[in-house]
């Protein structure tokens, strides 16, 4: 026997000697202060002229919180929320679905804006339209942002 498998048959014994419910999880805790949210942005160009949008929420030791994907077409407005799994509010964001346009946000009364590509500001830094791959008709953008949470 593994000592590793002793010391979890012990712990086992030892949890239910206690009364500890047998089915009991442990539950992460979120950690609020500064938080970050990641959007990546991929569009495909014709025929298509789409948008995937993901947007990915970390709490202030970047551990993952949630996330939300979504699709929209080209020249409109998305918007959307995100929370839950311990993210105290939802974070609010707008999309303006053309090549520059910044992302808006909203967390409790803090609003900010990503800021166009190839920039950077108090609360996020921009990458740049990338294709992906040789001869692609997808192009990616990355930001990643900060929030008081």
């Amino acid at each position: 026997m593994h000592a590793t498998t002793i010391f979890l048959a012990v712990l086992s014994l030892a949890a239910k000697a206690m009364g500890a419910p047998s089915n009991a999880s442990v539950e992460r805790r979120f950690e609020g202060g500064w938080c970050g949210v990641h959007v990546h942005l991929l569009k495909q160009w014709p025929p298509d002229l789409e948008f995937s949008v993901t947007v990915k929420v970390f709490d202030a030791k970047q551990s993952y919180v949630t996330q939300g994907d979504f699709k929209a077409r080209v020249d409109s407005v998305m918007g959307g929320s995100i929370g839950g799994n311990g993210l105290p509010k939802d974070l609010v964001f707008t999309i303006y679905l053309r090549n520059d346009s910044p992302v808006s946000f909203e967390y409790d009364n803090e609003q900010w804006e990503s800021g166009k590509p190839r920039s950077e500001n108090d609360h996020c830094k921009v990458g740049k339209w990338k294709h992906i791959g040789f001869l692609s008709r997808k192009l990616k953008l990355d930001m990643d942002c900060g929030f008081t949470c």
